[in-house]
């Protein structure tokens, strides 16, 4: 019972970069399980969920590496790593390995994006701002709503949808078959009129 409330307590950490949990952190810093990570690694990505904006690896990692000797230094003057242990852990180069994020409904999250946009500039009063004819006044407020908008994506909300992915992949199916089709009907014309002039 106890190991497996730690499991779902790890799982809740934040570890910027849209990673919860230590698993899909080790995945996506160094493309491997968590279960093949080294001490030193390990002890890396926990230096993150303290504050995973200052602590984030891709944007401060010296950070993040003298975060992690504090940890380590730390469970030295506890007694739960020896001295040698320690030495060697810090010693140890981190080398990240980013893996790729694969989003299987680019759309779908366009429009999500979008839409938190929005909510966004009218919780902040900026959506009179974004429509004025000033273009630079439009484009002070579109920074302005760029940066919390990423303010408040790095702070490890969780955005919930209502996405069906059945629905989902059948509407992208049946566009890309319409797409296909109608590609094809156009390369069949180009072919008929290329026919038509060489035979002028």
């Amino acid at each position: 019972m106890k190991s497996e409330i730690i499991e779902l307590y790890m799982n809740a950490f934040y570890f910027h970069n849209e990673d919860y949990g230590i698993e899909a952190a080790s995945q996506f810093y160094f493309s491997k399980p968590n279960a093949e990570l080294s001490k030193a690694e390990l002890s890396f990505l926990a230096a993150i969920p303290n504050n995973p904006e200052i602590y984030n690896p891709l944007k401060h990692f010296d950070k993040t590496k003298k975060r992690q000797e504090r940890i380590l230094k730390q469970m030295v003057a506890e007694g739960k790593l020896k001295q040698n242990e320690f030495e060697k852990l810090v010693k140890e180069t981190i080398k990240l390995d980013l893996s790729t994020t694969i989003d299987l409904y680019p759309d779908y999250v366009t429009y999500v994006h979008q839409e938190l946009k929005n909510l966004e500039a009218s919780s902040e009063g900026l959506t009179k701002s974004l429509q004025s004819s000033n273009e630079a006044t439009r484009q002070q407020a579109e920074v302005e709503l760029n940066k919390r908008v990423e303010k408040l994506l790095n702070s490890g909300v969780t955005i919930h949808t209502a996405l069906d992915t059945k629905l989902q992949t059948q509407s992208k199916t049946a566009v890309q078959s319409k797409s296909a089709s109608m590609i094809s009907r156009e390369l069949q014309w180009l072919y008929s009129i290329i026919r038509t002039s060489l035979s002028l």
